[in-house]
């Protein structure tokens, strides 16, 4: 998927190793752009995009309050592929979300 525009959708609880986790995906060269968005009831974006900044990444990156929203911001880009991943409540906030939103 390197040749691929990919765009990640990245939510985590915050007492996981999220250093951990997005340096990984910080590094993949399929990653081309990234969106931070909220766990219901989480509110971790500052936390994402400190550790994003440490790895002194040039990919873009956005935050945006709510799942299904950074979704569809993602899906209006594009891109080749969108990777949602993080954590499994992320998807199921997006699951439980998808059946009333219709995507542009």
């Amino acid at each position: 998927y390197q040749d691929k525009n990919c765009t990640l959708v990245f939510s985590a609880l915050a007492k996981k190793d999220l250093t951990g986790v997005l340096s990984p995906l910080r590094d993949c060269p399929a990653v081309k752009r990234v969106i931070f968005t909220c766990i219901d009831g989480q509110d971790s974006t500052n936390i994402f995009e400190d550790i994003w900044k440490q790895g002194n990444v040039k990919k873009p990156y956005r935050v945006v309050d709510r799942p299904l929203a950074a979704l569809d911001l993602a899906v209006s880009e594009k891109p080749d592929l969108v990777i949602c991943a993080g954590s499994l409540y992320l998807i199921g906030d997006l699951l439980k979300g998808m059946e009333y939103v219709q995507f542009s």
